[in-house]
């Protein structure tokens, strides 16, 4: 990535790896962006001139809307990861602070640098007697685990601003979804129609792994309607979908699930007592006419889709 002097900003990558870019249009000077197609979902790369801090309203005002387009080009956005990085101009003592770590924590991106770095300067005045720390990275917390090797290079003199360099993993075979054991992708939605055979085949393989570990109660295999029978078939469930969620977070492709004024928080909280009476009926009418496992089944095919996002 790469800024200049006269505000405008440009982001190289090698030939071998156009296959997996595509261009993020900003329609602003300031902020060039690319889509990095990986293994473990969509990275959204962008690269920041930010205005200057002139102690005016107009500067402050130039510098919201700056940040206002980096806002709506994470939301409207397929991806799932996000890195921001380039010349922020802003210090940990710029009024312009505060708007930018707010920033940061409404898109759930931290400060990658300050986490690994500390009392440095990437600008140097041409007389070397004043110098900030303004050039930053913001990555989502997944894409920060990731990261390595931030440094500052501050032999390489090319401008007043010393170069901020730092490597993140990832793998651009995007033939299998590849996330990490153990690891979930937050807010986001899997991808079915995106599933070739062979990650179909590599979830099916995952759920068997994870339901050898699932203890199936012995009340299950009979009829007869008891409490206790109603408490295994909980217990029974709650033990199957982690494992369903697990393994579609492992290898199914996800997408960013979008937040708007139509998701109301808190929404399971609010439809759990309906949810439970319906549970009940369920359990009432139809536990004496079938085989307590198929009707349970059954419960589970009609809740999957719900469960698993």
């Amino acid at each position: 990535m790469w800024e200049t002097v006269y505000g405008g900003t440009a982001i190289l990558f090698r030939k071998s790896i156009a296959t997996n870019i595509s261009i993020v249009a900003s329609n602003n000077s300031r902020i060039t962006g690319i889509d990095i197609t990986t293994s473990s979902g969509t990275v959204q790369l962008l690269n920041v001139y930010l205005p200057c801090n002139y102690g005016d309203d107009e500067s402050l005002v130039e510098y919201i809307e700056c940040l206002s387009v980096l806002d709506a080009l994470i939301v409207q956005s397929d991806a799932i990861h996000t890195i921001i990085a380039g010349d922020f101009n802003c210090g940990t003592g710029s009024r312009f602070f505060p708007l930018l770590n707010n920033f940061a924590n409404e898109n759930g991106l931290v400060m990658s640098d300050m986490m690994r770095l500390s009392n440095i300067s990437t600008y140097i005045s041409d007389d070397g007697l004043k110098s900030s720390w303004v050039d930053h990275v913001l990555s989502s917390e997944t894409i920060n685990s990731r990261i390595c090797n931030m440094n500052v290079l501050h032999d390489a003199i090319v401008s007043d601003h010393r170069p901020l360099t730092f490597c993140f993993a990832c793998n651009l075979d995007t033939t299998v979804a590849d996330y990490s054991e153990g690891t979930s992708v937050p807010s986001v939605l899997p991808q079915w129609h995106l599933c070739s055979d062979a990650v179909l085949q590599h979830f099916q393989q995952t759920v068997d792994r994870l339901l050898v570990n699932v203890h199936t109660p012995f009340s299950l295999l009979s009829c007869y309607d008891t409490v206790e029978q109603f408490t295994a078939l909980d217990s029974f469930y709650n033990d199957i979908i982690p494992c369903l969620r697990k393994a579609c977070d492992l290898c199914i492709p996800h997408k960013r699930s979008i937040t708007n004024q139509f998701n109301v928080p808190g929404w399971n909280t609010f439809v759990k007592e309906k949810h439970n009476d319906a549970m009940g009926r369920l359990i009432y009418f139809g536990l004496k006419m079938v085989n307590p496992v198929s009707a349970y089944c059954l419960m589970i095919c009609e809740n999957l889709g719900q469960n698993l996002s």
